[in-house]
C-alpha cells in the first residue's frame, strides 16, 4: 500500500516545481535573447560591409577626381580615366568620367562627373571642376 504523503513530501513537489517552471522562464528569456542578438549582429556586419564598399568606392572617385584635376584634357580624351573603364586592384570597381568643357576669354572651366560602380551598381558619384588657363 503506498504510503500517504506527508507534509515535508508536499513541499518538496512545489519546490521542484518551481524550479523547473523558473528554469523554463529563464530558458525562454534566454533563447529570445540570444534571437535580438543574432539579429542585431547580423545587421552589424552588413552595415560593416556596406561601410567598406562605400569606402572603397570613395577612394577609387578621389583617384579618378586627382587624375582629372593633372589632366582634364586627358581624361576628356579618354587617356586616363573614360567611360567604364575598369580600376585594376580595386575588387572589381569601375569608374565613368563625363566630362564637359566651357570655354572662357583666358582658359578653359573643364567639368567632371565621376561615377564608380561595382557588380551590384552605383556606389558613390562625385562633381568636380578645374579651370585651365591659356594665359602665360
Amino acid at each position: 500500500m503506498p504510503s500517504p504523503i506527508t507534509h515535508d513530501d508536499s513541499r518538496r513537489i512545489r519546490s521542484t516545481t518551481a524550479f523547473v517552471v523558473e528554469t523554463l522562464i529563464l530558458l525562454i528569456v534566454l533563447a529570445a535573447s540570444i534571437g535580438i542578438f543574432t539579429q542585431l549582429f547580423s545587421r552589424a556586419a552588413a552595415a560593416s560591409d556596406q561601410s567598406a564598399r562605400l569606402c572603397q568606392a570613395v577612394n577609387v572617385a578621389e583617384d579618378a577626381a586627382e587624375e582629372f584635376s593633372a589632366d582634364p584634357a586627358g581624361v576628356a580624351a579618354g587617356n586616363k580615366v573614360g567611360d567604364g573603364v575598369a580600376v585594376k586592384g580595386r575588387n572589381g570597381y569601375k569608374v565613368s568620367c563625363k566630362t564637359t568643357q566651357d570655354k572662357r576669354s583666358a582658359g578653359t572651366l573643364w567639368h567632371a562627373h565621376i561615377t564608380v560602380s561595382d557588380s551590384q551598381g552605383k556606389v558613390y558619384s562625385l562633381n568636380t571642376s578645374r579651370y585651365v588657363s591659356e594665359v602665360k
